[in-house]
C-alpha cells in the first residue's frame, strides 16, 4: 500500500510506503488489535509523524503519543494488546 497523503491505517494492509514531502498518519486503536504490525518505509523527502489513536501509546523506549520516521528509515511497530510498540 502506498500513500502520499493523510492515511489511517487499516488492516487491510501491513506495509505501507510513503512518497510524499510531509505527512501524518495514525495507527488504528490497540484494543481488538492485538497482533497487528505494520511496516513502514519513508521513500519520501519529508518526515512521517505516526501518531496514536485516542488515547493510546506507542512504546519505544518510553510511552509516547508519536514517533517521527525520518526520509529514508523505515519503522516496524507491533501491537502487544497494551502498546503499539517500535521494534
Amino acid at each position: 500500500t502506498s500513500a502520499a497523503a493523510t492515511l489511517t491505517l487499516s488492516r487491510a494492509g501491513s506495509l505501507f510506503v510513503f512518497t510524499g514531502t510531509t505527512t501524518t498518519w495514525t495507527l488504528p486503536a490497540v484494543a481488538n488489535n492485538t497482533g497487528l504490525s505494520y511496516t513502514i518505509k519513508n521513500r519520501g523527502s519529508g518526515a512521517i509523524t505516526l501518531q496514536r489513536a485516542g488515547t493510546d501509546n506507542l512504546y519505544d523506549t518510553t510511552t509516547q503519543t508519536s514517533i517521527s520516521i525520518a526520509a529514508g528509515a523505515t519503522a516496524r511497530v507491533v501491537n502487544d494488546g497494551t502498546y503499539w510498540l517500535v521494534v
